[in-house]
């Protein structure tokens, strides 16, 4: 098996300016790069072949449900990504900041990596989601928003995302 891994970032979180993170300068890159270590061993296939995942990717999505995150559920969400020593109102804005990092590496050509972070939910008037976690997600993790009715449609709605 020849396992090939986007693992994110796995040097030294080395921004411009002051790190969001304070005290940690480089504990979401250390808990990101455990993320993806764990969800290897978790996921690599018992047969012999190529096997592709981006980790990055999904400790993203999970550090935008864990925004939203509350209680024992945020903390042992946050247990499992590997960020219980990370504040939580750090966690978010320190995921932009390194948003902004690899965004910055491939505009200066030393990179070339396609990032697109969205949150697709099931638009429901009984329990709508917080306009702050929303401008949270937007502004955070660079998502765009999209409500959907996916009760009603969701055909149209799979159509939608995987175009």
């Amino acid at each position: 098996m020849v396992p090939l891994v986007l693992a994110g970032c796995t040097t030294p979180f080395t921004g411009q300016g002051e790190s969001k993170i304070t005290d940690h300068p480089n504990a979401l890159v250390t808990a990101n790069t455990q993320f993806a270590l764990d969800l290897y061993r978790q996921l690599k296939p018992a047969a012999d072949g190529n096997f592709f995942f981006s980790p990055y990717s999904v400790s993203t999505a999970l550090a935008m449900t864990l925004a939203g995150a509350r209680g024992e559920t945020a903390a042992q969400m946050a247990g499992v990504l590997h960020l219980s020593n990370i504040a939580a109102s750090e966690i978010a804005p320190a995921f932009g900041e390194l948003q902004k990092l690899l965004n910055d590496l491939q505009a200066g050509g030393q990179m070339q990596l396609a990032v697109a972070n969205a949150l697709w939910f099931e638009q429901n008037p009984e329990h709508p989601l917080l306009p702050s976690y929303l401008d949270l997600v937007r502004n955070d993790f660079a998502a765009e928003v999209f409500p959907q009715d996916f009760r009603s449609n969701s055909a149209a709605g799979a159509a939608l995302i995987n175009s």
